[in-house]
């Protein structure tokens, strides 16, 4: 089940809304040596293993992340920097959707460190050496058509071509 955070021109953006599990506990993970989403190992596996685990890859399209870092409480500066991807994390701002403590986010700062969420659901910053939780956001074609359901959680949307 995902949770739908934007939609623009070319996509609709979709966060999980529960975390990626490994059979019935979160999969720990860690974002890797470089604080840059593009070079980093959480980038290559959502976008290699897990990305080829999905049934209906087609269903995505690469486009645009923020990955600017976020200093000075500033959110203009997270739109400084945007890369192309299929899957990507929440960035400050969208983790208030869901609870998904003990996380990673995709913004990271300039000491070589990341934001994370912890278990009290603030901000922290955490070196990328660390294991946490991941909550994919995806990107969905904008072209999908919605088979049934009504958007609930007990009616969820059901997409398709």
């Amino acid at each position: 089940m995902w949770r739908i955070l934007d939609v623009n021109e070319n996509s609709v953006k979709a966060l999980k809304i529960e975390c990626l599990k490994n059979e019935e506990e979160c999969l720990n993970y860690q974002f890797g040596k470089d604080i840059n989403y593009l070079n980093s190992a959480i980038y290559k596996y959502l976008n290699e293993t897990y990305y080829n685990s999905l049934e209906n890859k087609d269903f995505l399209v690469k486009d645009n992340f923020y990955v600017g870092n976020y200093t000075d409480y500033n959110y203009k500066t997270l739109n400084e920097k945007e890369i192309e991807a299929y899957i990507g994390l929440p960035k400050i701002g969208e983790y208030y959707t869901q609870n998904n403590f003990n996380s990673y986010l995709i913004t990271p700062y300039v000491f070589e460190t990341v934001y994370s969420i912890n278990e009290d659901g603030n901000y922290y910053l955490i070196k990328p050496n660390n294991e946490r939780n991941i909550y994919p956001i995806i990107n969905l074609d904008k072209n999908l058509t919605i088979n049934s359901g009504e958007g609930t959680f007990v009616s969820p949307y059901e997409v398709g071509r």
